[in-house]
């Protein structure tokens, strides 16, 4: 998920379709899948400018 979003291979709505394929092979393999509440969304994007400037997850 985080490769796809940072190397921004899709035209338009990288996080988006990058979560959704994420979610694909979560669920393929039984598993719960990834959602974000409304009101963290800032904080995500806080989050991933982060990984885009460092490459690291915190």
């Amino acid at each position: 998920m985080f490769y796809l979003m940072i190397n921004q291979i899709f035209w338009d709505e990288n996080k988006s379709t990058s979560m959704l394929l994420a979610n694909k092979i979560i669920i393929e393999n039984g598993c719960v899948i990834i959602t974000v509440k409304e009101e963290l969304i800032k904080e995500l994007n806080k989050l991933l400018t982060e990984y885009y400037n460092t490459r690291k997850i915190n």
